[in-house]
């Protein structure tokens, strides 16, 4: 990438420092590097815009949907723009997958099942014609079997991407779907090849110095700990996560980690660290219907019911109540229907917080791995107890 920035700054022409930008900026995508991605782009936009081609025009667009996503958790203008771009049928396929792909990730990421059908829709409508538009149509696959909890399909994605990767011989292509890789297999109580392609991330990552991708990846294996329940473990991953992350975070580092970390801490009845790196995280400007809110929510209701703060709690979980229900029939719902059972302990009794997390396990959770005890103690304390 840095070849590609001298080249853009010696360039004697507008043509020739935009092809040089746009070198730089793949290059960044893939390494995870958003905010150098974002600088580009800026440039690129600086130019004489007439010498920027069409085609390069919907990919310059494109691309700004994407880095406003992965550097701020876009809101929910974000799937609307990317919808417009999968579903454009003059669009060359490669363009619409890419689209599809990215709006796929957003729509997961804000709960939106009807969005993610109609990406899936616009994947199935349209052919890859090179190995980047393929490989992007079997991540969405991935990301869309997943979620929906078909986890033989997904993990067979998962297999044909690394796979795909590896042809490509590129390290950027391979971190990117190795880290994506481990997705289906955390869910699917595969704990040993979730962790394998985490890992080998990590190496990867390391031995070509991307290091936000590193960052990010040992992010994922503190939540796969956490899943696990190993929360010491946990720690040590978003420790070196902290000790990783470059000097100019991608924003979504900035919320996750510590997010991660109040987590692991309250599974580990370390209340009062929790608390204070719970006090670091802002509690507004958050999209209504992101995962990122449910999350700090999430992390505010533990705090509050172990307080055993019965106005916090009620104000949590109205906020809470803003989401559909069907959001806890998505995978990786278990910290928020926990906190939510918490909550509802404190706020209207056992027998409501009970009934809640019963229905959770029984009827609404799609992981495979087995849930922590302490959730399972919230909704059968009996069980529990005799055992």
């Amino acid at each position: 990438s840095r070849a590609y920035l001298a080249a853009s700054e010696l360039a004697v022409t507008p043509v020739a420092a935009t092809e040089a930008l746009m070198g730089r900026i793949r290059t960044l995508q893939a390494m995870g590097e958003w905010s150098d991605c974002s600088r580009a782009l800026t440039r690129i936009r600086e130019l004489d815009p007439q010498s920027v081609q069409h085609a390069l025009r919907e990919e310059l667009d494109l691309l700004e949907v994407e880095v406003h996503w992965y550097s701020s958790s876009a809101s929910s203008q974000s799937i609307r723009r990317l919808r417009t771009y999968a579903t454009n049928e003059h669009a060359p396929p490669a363009y619409r997958a890419k689209a599809a792909l990215i709006g796929m990730i957003a729509a997961d990421n804000m709960f939106d099942d009807a969005a993610m059908t109609l990406f899936h829709h616009a994947l199935q409508t349209s052919a890859p014609d090179n190995p980047e538009a393929q490989r992007n149509h079997i991540r969405a696959e991935l990301i869309y079997c997943t979620s929906m909890g078909n986890f033989d399909d997904a993990c067979k994605a998962a297999t044909t991407l690394v796979a795909l990767a590896r042809e490509s011989k590129l390290a950027t292509v391979l971190t990117v779907a190795l880290r994506t890789a481990s997705y289906p297999f955390r869910r699917a109580n595969r704990f040993a090849e979730a962790r394998a392609y985490l890992v080998e991330t990590c190496e990867l990552a390391r031995q070509h110095h991307f290091l936000h991708s590193l960052s990010r990846t040992q992010e994922l294996l503190a939540w796969l700990m956490i899943d696990y329940q190993n929360e010491e473990e946990a720690l040590v991953h978003l420790a070196q996560c902290t000790a990783d992350q470059p000097g100019d975070p991608a924003s979504f580092s900035s919320l996750s980690i510590p997010i991660a970390t109040t987590v692991a801490l309250v599974k580990l009845a370390r209340w009062e660290e929790a608390e204070r790196v719970a006090a670091s995280i802002p509690l507004e400007n958050y999209d209504p219907a992101s995962r990122t809110l449910a999350l700090v929510l999430t992390i505010q209701l533990f705090l509050a019911a172990h307080r055993g703060d019965a106005q916090s709690c009620a104000n949590y979980l109205g906020q809470l109540d803003r989401f559909s229900r069907s959001m806890f029939r998505r995978v990786g719902q278990d910290q928020i229907a926990e906190a939510y059972s918490r909550g509802l302990e404190v706020v209207r009794g056992p027998a409501e917080a009970r009934q809640f997390a019963k229905w959770y396990l029984t009827e609404a959770r799609r992981d495979l791995f087995p849930p922590s005890p302490a959730l399972y103690l919230l909704a059968f304390p009996k069980d529990i107890t005799a055992s």
